[in-house]
């Protein structure tokens, strides 16, 4: 008797336990199920801050773009690193306060930067284009910050010639009023003025730009997308959820809004998503990237790997290369199959069936997917919810491999 109530007692807690898992987790089981699983490896390197200021980065890509063309998929399609470019900087020695005039800043559109559109043309098989922004930072806020600080004043007149990476790092976020900490929020209206006018600039003046943007230090809201979208971008990187402000520390943060790979916006924007990381002058190791670009492939996922500029210029750019090129070698050694494709074309396999993972096998993928995420493996051991995912991986044993990456 007393074994039976014990038992009851489990059984009971296991299904209350579950249920409580499933009212504050269950939007993310579901994301992880809509999402689209790849059973094909793909990688494209994401790197952003080219364009103004800077005339070194000429230089910089010829030394990538032979790097990336010396390595080939199966379909002969060299690798791809994606340029999110700013289109605007500060001339040397103009002050905040000046940086929405036109005659006191230089654009991708000007004769000084002839020779870089010249290098992106030449390289245009490795370098798809995509929209960063106007510029790095909301220049009215900086204006506010440099006003009251006089070391934000010093510091902001190096960025038209060092580049916007020495402002604070809050004050390189563009769709907020980062001047003073927290965040103020901007007019919706003069966001989306914004947002369209920089994606009309860069759809119209760059050659090759792809309809793609990455929001400056993933922080934007909705009015950015939609002034995005009715300009004519098409596609929004994202890494996975959206942060729209920066509170009293300056640390982005968000209200919630998750975003996964293929994802159709109200805007009629599509996402994909940006989480992996390799940056060599900080010390990003290529082995350690490619052990995460395989437990993506078994995500079914395409891999995104955010990288910036400051690698690939000055003293760091020799070392940068270099690890680079040993996570190619690694890649195309261990993983032949991989593909080697710009957003566009990666959102053109997440629409293919042919492409995908077969029925019997997506419990699998899904299981994957939930375990990799570190926020859920305590509740789901604490509740007991784990046995489920015990359960939907043993449903996929005996179901047709259909060629996933790692797997027999």
């Amino acid at each position: 008797m007393t074994m039976g109530i014990a038992a009851g007692l489990l059984l009971l807690g296991w299904v209350g336990g579950t249920f409580w898992f499933l009212y504050r987790h269950g939007a993310a089981l579901t994301l992880a199920w809509r999402e689209p699983m790849l059973r094909i490896p793909i990688l494209v390197f994401e790197s952003d801050d080219w364009g103004p200021p800077g005339k070194g980065q000429v230089e910089a890509l010829d030394r990538l773009g032979k790097v990336l063309a010396a390595f080939r998929d199966q379909a002969g399609r060299p690798a791809q690193m994606t340029l999110g470019l700013v289109l605007a900087a500060p001339k040397k020695g103009v002050a905040p306060k000046d940086w929405d005039c036109g005659e006191a800043i230089e654009t991708v559109g000007d004769p000084a930067y002839d020779s870089l559109c010249q290098t992106l043309a030449r390289h245009a098989k490795c370098f798809p284009v995509q929209l960063h922004g106007w510029m790095h930072c909301w220049p009215p806020a900086v204006a506010r910050a440099a006003a009251a600080d006089g070391g934000v004043a010093s510091t902001a007149m190096r960025v038209a010639e060092e580049g916007y990476h020495v402002l604070p790092p809050h004050l390189q976020t563009r769709w907020a009023d980062c001047g003073s900490l927290p965040c103020r929020a901007i007019a919706s209206d003069e966001i989306r003025g914004e947002a369209s006018r920089e994606a009309r600039f860069f759809l119209e003046e760059v050659t090759g730009g792809s309809p793609v943007v990455v929001p400056p230090t993933f922080v934007w809201n909705d009015h950015a997308e939609q002034g995005w979208a009715e300009a004519g971008i098409q596609v929004l990187i994202t890494p996975g959820e959206r942060l729209e402000t920066r509170d009293a520390d300056g640390r982005p943060t968000g209200f919630g809004r998750r975003y996964y790979n293929g994802e159709s916006l109200p805007t009629g924007l599509r996402t994909l998503v940006r989480d992996i990381y390799f940056e060599p002058s900080l010390g990003h190791q290529a082995g350690e990237v490619a052990r995460i670009l395989r437990q993506r492939w078994l995500e079914g996922r395409p891999a995104l790997v955010e990288t910036h500029r400051f690698n690939y210029e000055g003293e760091a750019a020799k070392e940068s290369l270099g690890s680079l090129r040993t996570l190619l070698e690694e890649v195309v050694e261990s993983t032949p199959q991989v593909e080697f494709l710009r957003p566009m074309e990666i959102l053109n396999r997440l629409d293919d069936p042919a492409v995908l993972v077969p029925g019997r096998l997506r419990p699998r993928i899904w299981v994957r997917r939930i375990w990799a995420q570190w926020r859920l493996r305590r509740p789901l051991i604490l509740t007991g919810a784990i046995l489920w995912l015990g359960l939907a991986w043993l449903v996929s044993f005996g179901a047709q491999k259909g060629g996933m990456v790692g797997e027999g």
